[in-house]
This record gives structure tokens, C-alpha cells and sequence, in this order.
């Protein structure tokens, strides 16, 4: 099994006049073999290793495509998981993990699951004003690049992966 993104991109508003805010939302996830490598024995394996960090890169460009694209904004953000010797007793095991989101604030899962969803699944919003992106219809898209380095459980790669379209009106 090799690693994919899947995405979606959704405008909250599909038409709206040239002075209000057009809304967008991201949903991503990364899946894959990176996804079912991120286990409790495989922390536990990289903790005795010393190697207690893995983070992700993400960097996510919105445009508009029409003859010639144009770029809208550009994005970039990092994930983090942290492995640490855990001395709570209520987890059966003493090498856990603590992710740390794209603003510094730590999250402690209760399990395997909430870990991998904290860290492979999001949601981004992204808002443009109606004269950013022009008076009419317009096409626009998302295009997400995601990179990890080399770990213990895992080899380094990158994805790059270009969402749906969505149609929106500005008037």
C-alpha cells in the first residue's frame, strides 16, 4: 500500500458580492502506509532509538484557474508527534504520544485512533474577499503538498495532491 492524500475543498458560500468574505473549506486526510505504521509499538521502537520527533509539512496554495492560473494565497503549517515516557496510570503503556497542532497547542489522545486522526485528518478555513479574486464566475481549486523525513517505522516522502473544483460567483 503506498501513502495518499485524499481532499475536499468546499465554498461555504457560492455566491457572493465583490465586498463580502468568499468562505472555504479544506477537509484533508493522509492515509496509507504512513498512517498504519503510526502504532503504539512502532513509538515505542523509535523512543529506544531516540528518535522522538516526527513532524509533517504541510503547504496548501488556493487558486483560481482560468487561462492562466492565478494563486490566491499560500499556506504553511506543521503537525508534530511527540513520543514521551508517560508516567499516567491510566494507559497501559509506558512510551505515548503528544501532538502538537499547527498553533503550538499540545493534545494528548486517549488512544491509537484519536492520535492518527489528530495528526493525519484536518480541516482548514481559508477567506477571500469577493475583488481578490474578481467580478464573475470562477473555478477555483486547492493544492496541498505534505513531506515527513525518514523515521524508524517509515521512509521520507512527499505528496502532492490537487482538490476538486468549486464553482463560485462573484457579483
Amino acid at each position: 500500500m503506498k501513502n495518499f492524500l485524499s481532499l475536499n475543498l468546499k465554498a461555504l458560500n457560492n455566491r457572493i458580492l465583490k465586498d463580502e468574505t468568499l468562505k472555504l473549506e479544506l477537509t484533508f486526510s493522509l492515509k496509507g502506509d504512513i498512517r498504519e505504521s503510526f502504532s503504539q509499538r512502532n513509538w515505542e521502537e523509535a523512543w529506544d532509538k531516540h528518535d522522538i520527533i516526527m513532524r509533517f509539512f504541510y503547504k496548501i496554495k488556493i487558486y483560481r484557474e482560468e487561462f492562466l492560473r492565478k494563486l490566491l494565497g499560500e499556506f504553511e503549517f506543521i503537525r508534530k508527534a511527540k513520543f514521551y515516557w508517560s508516567r499516567n496510570p491510566d494507559l497501559p503503556y509506558r512510551i505515548w504520544v503528544m501532538i502538537v497542532d499547527e498553533e503550538g497547542n499540545p493534545i494528548l489522545p486517549k488512544d491509537e485512533m484519536e492520535a492518527k486522526e489528530f495528526l493525519f485528518d484536518g480541516v482548514k478555513s481559508f477567506n477571500f474577499f469577493g475583488k481578490e479574486i474578481g467580478l464573475g464566475k470562477h473555478r477555483l481549486a486547492a493544492e496541498v503538498n505534505v513531506k515527513w523525513l525518514k523515521h524508524t517505522f517509515t521512509d521520507k516522502n512527499s505528496l502532492k495532491v490537487k482538490s476538486n473544483f468549486v464553482e463560485v460567483e462573484i457579483i
